[in-house]
């Protein structure tokens, strides 16, 4: 999801002291081994990755708290609320409104982006220096490493803040009136690529992210899955899919123990197409009760079955037709 607005996509100077220290590991190249290096990008990558974390889920908070209190589309309340951000190796705190959220929220996003390709720079001087496939398999493995290792990379965490960035940017231009709040497209869809899921090509319905950063309509995900016709919670769906599933957009392995329901931009979706999403609910509606109709006919002929074999030792017994 793209941020929008002129300050948006930027973040404040003193972050850069919490960034990749690459003059540090540009200095070790030159003097210690490679096994020192890659030690030492790994406390690196460790440290972003537990600053990120500490951060988006701040953000994610001060969402929750700010559009309880007050109603999303209004920028001029006075309700503020505490979020972390990077300062260093230290948390400091900082105090956020409606208006100023979707800056930090976007100020997060290009934050893990431009550590994502500080650590791609420091892996191509490696190269360039040592030469070998040591440099591409590390940062091969922290790609496609789905236990939280380097969320800032790629993890739910990054589309929760951007469906953050979003929900804000678009209110605040809404109660402003100085934009056209809406992406919607005539026929009541989003014409952001970024809200459509990749499968059915519609707008997102109630998105699920799995670990990988990829992020599906819930119904689509679980079809791709082969667990469309299960009945249940989406959590409890979830915990059903084999941990070998693959992603259904980049392949990767092992990305449904890490998945998580997008509520921020469910919400957010809800709010900007009522109209497509009372749709989508009633068919949700109408796909569950013509499945449980099916599970009722399927146990109703297993039981048929079960008693008629009884009935067979036991003459006695009534057979149901």
């Amino acid at each position: 999801m793209k941020g929008t607005g002129a300050q948006l996509g930027q973040y404040p100077a003193a972050w850069h002291s919490a960034s990749l220290r690459s003059d540090h590991l540009r200095g070790l190249l030159s003097s210690v081994g490679e096994d020192e290096f890659f030690d030492a990008l790994e406390a690196e990558v460790a440290r972003l990755n537990g600053q990120f974390q500490t951060c988006a889920k701040s953000i994610i908070s001060a969402h929750h708290s700010l559009k309880h209190v007050f109603k999303l589309w209004s920028p001029f309340n006075k309700k503020k609320v505490e979020i972390s951000v990077c300062s260093g190796a230290e948390h400091t705190k900082v105090e956020v409104k409606t208006n100023t959220i979707a800056f930090y929220a976007g100020a997060y996003i290009k934050f893990a982006k431009d550590n994502a390709v500080a650590i791609r720079s420091m892996i191509d001087e490696h190269h360039k220096r040592y030469s070998g496939e040591r440099g591409q398999d590390y940062l091969k493995e922290l790609w496609q490493d789905q236990s939280g290792r380097a969320s800032f990379l790629h993890s739910p965490l990054l589309a929760e803040l951007a469906a953050v960035e979003l929900a804000w940017t678009v209110s605040n231009s809404c109660a402003s009136d100085s934009e056209d709040c809406s992406n919607e497209s005539k026929d009541g869809e989003a014409d952001d690529s970024d809200l459509q899921c990749p499968i059915c090509l519609d707008t997102l319905f109630k998105p699920i992210a799995l670990a990988c950063g990829h992020v599906f309509c819930q119904s689509c995900l679980f079809e791709a899955c082969g667990h469309g016709s299960q009945l249940g919670t989406a959590q409890a769906i979830l915990s059903c899919i084999p941990s070998a599933t693959r992603c259904p957009e980049c392949r990767s392995d092992n990305v449904v123990a890490g998945a998580r329901q997008l509520k921020v931009l469910s919400t957010t979706l809800q709010q900007r197409f009522p109209e497509y999403w009372f749709m989508k609910e009633q068919e949700e509606k109408d796909n569950k009760t013509a499945l449980q109709a099916q599970s009722f006919q399927l146990k109703v002929q297993k039981m048929r079955q079960v008693l008629t074999t009884r009935a067979r030792f036991h003459p006695s017994m009534l057979i149901l037709d």
